[in-house]
């Protein structure tokens, strides 16, 4: 993990980016950002933090238009945003949760708040909306325009490894790049 600031208009703060993660230099980022390994993050994505770090884990896939904050709170505080492994934020969705697990989907559009804890293997549907203090118990699957909801054993396997692996590859041919020269991650977020 290597530590720098950048000279990109885009980027303000400081960062923490492992081994084999690839940022677009599209994406804007703002303050104290660990991101670990594997991890993809497109172009116009936004991660931004205001109100404390955020640390996102390995093998996470962020998309196009994604807003990953952990906002200003009017007490002062400022607690750490934690991001575990394998997860996948699609086109627009907005993550405010400052506890998400490990495997999970926040699909197109959705939106979840910090006063949400998302635990492992949840789906947030698209469109969906969550701002209630909740916790959403392992499997929980969010869905349509009135969140029906439902829990469901899901697998533990990581589904988006191809995925990453393809974007890892393809994405430095066609877009402008900040990466890290870091060894191999070592900060793999404890959720």
């Amino acid at each position: 993990m290597s530590a720098f600031k950048t000279p990109n208009k885009k980027h303000s703060g400081d960062f923490k980016i492992a081994k084999g993660v690839v940022v677009c230099s599209e994406a804007e980022l703002f303050g104290d950002i660990t991101i670990g390994g594997g991890t993809v993050v497109h172009p116009s994505a936004h991660i931004l933090a205001q109100g404390g770090p955020i640390v996102i884990g390995e093998r996470n896939l962020i998309q196009e238009q994604v807003t990953i904050i952990n906002s200003k709170r009017e007490d002062g505080s400022t607690p750490t945003m934690v991001i575990g492994n394998g997860n996948i934020f699609e086109v627009g969705a907005h993550c405010g949760s400052l506890s998400v697990g490990d495997g999970n989907t926040f699909e197109a559009k959705s939106r979840v708040s910090e006063r949400v804890k998302v635990t492992d293997r949840c789906s947030v549907g698209a469109g969906c909306s969550l701002d209630s203090q909740e916790t959403l118990p392992t499997g929980t699957v969010l869905h349509g325009r009135e969140c029906h909801r439902y829990t469901k054993k899901i697998p533990t396997q990581n589904n988006n490894q191809q995925q990453l692996d393809y974007l890892i590859k393809v994405l430095p041919n066609y877009h402008r790049l900040t990466k890290s020269t870091a060894p191999a991650s070592t900060a793999t977020p404890n959720t």
